[in-house]
């Protein structure tokens, strides 16, 4: 049990926000005072304990090194965090929801939590991450039963809680409905868990109604649909039909006419979310225009919040400079996420990754600042080294054992067999 509550696996599920930290919030929503931030506290410290704990029993040929490969997001991070320091202590500004909390969700939440899982994702493996969601997902459920009737309450408008906001109850369910579509046929225990998990599951996202976790997750499983390659494609295809059937056919009409009601909201003249948002994107590209090379402020001046959008907030913040290297990394970790999708044996782990980064790379342009979406730069860091640090290292070691092994008999030397690193 020490060893699977101080795994990898275990690190990052506990420190990727919309599975550990909301579903544990759940819990410190019902026993601990409302009005303090302890729990919070609390959650993130002992993430952080696990990860170091797990970083420390890792062993050393377990460990990667990045090399160039995270150059372009060390890039971007150093301008936005020089950008965030020069408002804060020069222009004497104050981001939104306070400039010390933003400084530590972006770097203790953030940066530091994928750069330490990226160097040990050779020992994030199936098994564990398997077991482990599982219990979080039951733990989820469980968190939200307990805080059933403050939920009940907030439905008729939102379903929220005092430490778990509705994008975050949409986006916490998302992630347990990837897992199960992942691997509900992986054993009858999976199967059963489904069965009874995922439709509660989706009348929290129904209630929660949130538009940008509809959207993104949506276009992540029609992204997964496509790049699947035969059968695979087929089989996938056939069980979100099969799942819509039943969902269509048993699914209370109240739920279904909910989550319909959400997604049809989009005209900026009957929504305030909607316009609220539209404002924001407008006054961060007019701030981007005014400062197009190096941008100037790290949030929206017209609204004085971040912009809900991590590439409008980029250009406005850190202009074409600091973009540059920020678009970069998104379409490497994109290549990689798309690649790590479509190999032929692929592992559960690192299609279930590579979804998350698709999803709330997806949702980011809709919801969230640079400094707040943890789980997009932890799935970025953690896609980009699962794809494109093992092509290194087989470039490596076949280059090392071309110039080692003797020549066949033919004069050309054999080729080498694929090696296994962890997971592989």
């Amino acid at each position: 049990m020490f060893r699977l509550a101080t795994s990898p696996s275990a690190a990052f599920l506990m420190l990727f926000p919309t599975i550990g930290y909301y579903t544990f919030a759940t819990y410190a929503n019902v026993f601990l005072n409302a009005d303090s931030n302890i729990g919070g506290v609390l959650i993130r410290s002992i993430s952080l304990a696990i990860l170091f704990i797990a970083w420390f029993l890792v062993p050393n040929n377990k460990r990667v090194r990045f090399g160039h490969l995270l150059a372009p997001a060390v890039i971007f991070i150093f301008l936005y965090g020089s950008r965030l320091l020069e408002n804060m202590w020069i222009e004497e500004m104050r981001i939104p929801p306070g400039n010390d909390l933003v400084l530590l969700i972006l770097f203790l939440s953030g940066v530091v939590p994928a750069i330490i899982l990226a160097s040990m994702e050779r020992a994030i493996c199936d098994e564990d991450m398997i077991a482990l969601l599982s219990l979080f997902s039951v733990t989820f459920v469980i968190g939200m039963w307990l805080n059933r009737e403050v939920l009940m309450q907030a439905a008729e408008r939102r379903m929220m809680l005092d430490k778990v906001n509705p994008i975050a109850l949409a986006y916490s369910a998302s992630s347990f409905i990837i897992f199960y579509l992942l691997s509900f046929a992986r054993s009858k225990r999976t199967m059963v868990e489904a069965v009874v998990i995922v439709p509660i599951l989706l009348i929290i996202v129904s209630l929660a109604r949130s538009r940008g976790m509809m959207i993104s997750t949506g276009v992540t499983l029609a992204i997964y649909i496509i790049v699947l390659r035969g059968t695979r494609r087929i089989w996938t295809l056939a069980a979100v039909s099969l799942a819509a059937v039943v969902i269509g056919a048993y699914a209370n009409p109240e739920y279904i006419e909910r989550a319909a009601d959400a997604l049809s909201r989009l005209d900026a003249d009957n929504d305030m979310s909607t316009a609220g948002h539209l404002l924001a994107f407008q006054g961060a590209w007019n701030q981007f225009l005014a400062d197009p090379i190096f941008g100037r402020y790290a949030i929206e001046l017209v609204t004085a919040y971040y912009p809900h959008n991590i590439y409008l907030e980029s250009l406005m913040s850190v202009g074409i400079i600091g973009t540059v290297p920020f678009l970069v990394h998104c379409g490497m970790s994109l290549r990689a996420a798309i690649g790590l999708i479509r190999e032929r044996d692929a592992s559960f782990t690192r299609v279930f990754i590579a979804l998350l980064f698709i999803r709330d790379a997806v949702g980011a342009a809709g919801s969230g600042a640079v400094w707040s979406v943890s789980g997009f730069w932890i799935a970025s860091f953690l896609v980009i080294m699962m794809w494109y640090g093992r092509k290194r290292d087989l470039r490596l070691l076949h280059r090392r054992w071309r110039i080692q092994s003797p020549m066949s008999q033919d004069g050309r030397s054999p080729r080498p067999q694929k090696p296994i690193f962890g997971h592989y």
